[in-house]
Order: structure tokens, then C-alpha cells, then sequence
């Protein structure tokens, strides 16, 4: 009977947790440098065998790493290294504690005189460079961050502080009146702050629903009642009777008629309304002056 392998799925490197993402990230920011350093093959000297031993470093971190994995690494980096080196190599990173093993972003930079122009021109990020202070890079971190926002308010149509200043500086017209803010824009009828700009004279005076007197009497039905609350909460009831309500009729027809005989003149309550706001505009620039 023949016997089918079946497929193991991989593990995503989320599966694996935080460390094992940046031993990826970081194997692939090594292979990178060496492949701009020195191609495909690691040199036969000292420089190469340091950068193959922190490559073995990385890579017996892993949770699948094996001695022959290893070994295979050793083999694609560097094919002139005889096998008895190669298993002491892998021998001498096996008996290494796990912090020997992960140094930081600042040592192996150091270790590799990593500079900053490599750093930038292959993108690697979890490495930093030799010849910058960390205050460089914090500060970078901050520039970068600054003009990433203000590139997010620019898309949001949000002014600049130059910008703000600027219209801050403008003349303002009501300083030059000597008046104040709301004044200067209520007199000029502009801006936000203009007064409202309806006017009594639109109302329709030969309307009787517009216009309330005191002969306006609302019936009611009989079975209608109004209920007064006392402190303890007891309706009294007051019920209307028919005698009541057509005394009421009687009384609106009368202040009716004499609404429709006896009309307000339209120019006349205008011209009453233009002296009031004229009193009430002079009372406002004498307080004004006084103040």
C-alpha cells in the first residue's frame, strides 16, 4: 500500500509571535547588506566569517532550526568553508545563551559598521546605523512625524500657522470707526454677524389671525372643561356652559367688525417702526461713546 505525504501548512510569522517577526525582518535586512556588500558569496577572510556568524546567529533562532539547515546557510554563504569548520561554527552558535544570540539594533549596526547611507539606500529597518546618535534618529522620527501631519491637515483643508497669522494681522475696520465688532457689522449689514433681516412690514395687517385684541374670545365646546390643580393635586373643574359661549361668539364678531372697519395704515406703523430703531440706534452709539 502506498503511502501519500501529506502537506503541512506553513505558520504565518503572526502565528509565532512578535519575536519571530523581527528575527524574519532582521535575517532579511542581513542578506540584503551582504548581497550589496559582497554578491552572492561571503569573502574568505575575517569580515566574511563575522557577518556569516551573525547570519548563523539569527538563523538557529528560528523554531525549525536544525543543524542541517544550518549547515545548508553555510553551504549557499559561504562554499569555501571545509565541513569540520562548518560543524565547529554550528557546534560554537549552539552552545551560545539566547541573548549572545540577539544582540540589538545598535550592536549589530556597530558590529557592521552599518552606515547611514546603506541604511537608507536598502531600507532596512531593523538595524541602525554607525555613524548616527540616537538623538539624530529621534529627532529625524519627529521631523518625519511633523510633516506627516501637516500633510494630513493640508488634505483636510486645515489653514497653516503662517496662514493664521497672516489674517490675524489684517486691519480690522471697526478698530478704525472706533467701534466694536458687532456694531461695525450690524451698521454695514454684513458678515456673520449682520442683525436679522426680517421685517414687521411684510406681516399682513388685513389679517385677523396675525392680530390679537382684547375683544378675541376662543369658544369652546360645553363639554370642554378647565381644570385647575390645587397643592394636593385635586382637579377642580370648571365646565362652560352654552349661555357663556355664545356671549363669547358674539363678542369675537364684534371685535371683528371693528378690525375690519377701523384697520392699522400700513405707512403709519411703518413709520412708527423706523423712529423706534432710530431712538434705539442713537441710545446704542451713546452708551457707546460714553463706555
Amino acid at each position: 500500500m502506498q503511502h501519500v505525504a501529506r502537506a503541512v501548512p506553513r505558520r504565518k510569522p503572526g502565528d509565532l509571535g512578535r519575536w519571530e517577526i523581527l528575527r524574519r525582518l532582521r535575517y532579511g535586512d542581513l542578506r540584503k547588506l551582504f548581497r550589496h556588500r559582497w554578491g552572492h558569496v561571503l569573502p574568505d577572510d575575517e569580515s566574511g566569517r563575522g557577518d556569516l556568524f551573525e547570519l548563523v546567529c539569527n538563523m538557529s533562532l528560528a523554531p525549525s532550526a536544525t543543524a542541517k539547515k544550518i549547515t545548508n546557510v553555510i553551504e549557499v554563504w559561504a562554499p569555501w568553508m571545509s565541513k569540520d569548520e562548518s560543524a565547529l561554527l554550528v557546534e560554537h552558535v549552539g552552545r551560545l545563551a539566547i541573548y549572545e544570540r540577539t544582540p540589538t539594533a545598535r550592536e549589530l549596526g556597530e558590529r557592521m559598521n552599518l552606515t547611514d547611507a546603506e541604511r537608507k539606500r536598502l531600507n532596512i529597518r531593523t538595524v541602525l546605523p554607525a555613524d548616527v546618535t540616537d538623538e539624530d534618529l529621534a529627532e529625524r522620527r519627529k521631523r518625519r512625524k511633523r510633516e506627516r501631519d501637516a500633510r494630513q491637515r493640508s488634505a483636510k483643508g486645515i489653514k497653516t500657522r503662517a496662514a493664521y497669522l497672516e489674517e490675524a494681522r489684517k486691519p480690522k475696520p471697526w478698530e478704525a470707526s472706533n467701534v466694536s465688532r458687532r456694531t461695525w457689522f450690524r451698521r454695514n449689514g454684513t458678515g456673520s454677524a449682520a442683525p436679522c433681516t426680517k421685517s414687521t412690514s411684510k406681516v399682513a395687517l388685513g389679517q385677523r389671525s396675525t392680530i390679537l385684541t382684547e375683544t378675541d374670545v376662543y369658544p369652546v365646546p360645553s363639554v370642554c372643561a378647565e381644570s385647575r390643580q390645587g397643592h394636593q393635586g385635586r382637579g377642580v373643574a370648571k365646565l362652560r356652559t352654552d349661555a357663556e359661549t355664545a356671549k363669547g361668539e358674539r363678542e369675537n364678531e364684534r371685535g371683528s367688525r371693528a378690525n375690519d372697519a377701523d384697520p392699522v395704515p400700513h405707512d403709519a406703523f411703518k413709520q412708527a417702526t423706523d423712529v423706534l430703531r432710530a431712538r434705539a440706534a442713537e441710545a446704542w452709539r451713546n452708551r457707546n461713546a460714553k463706555g
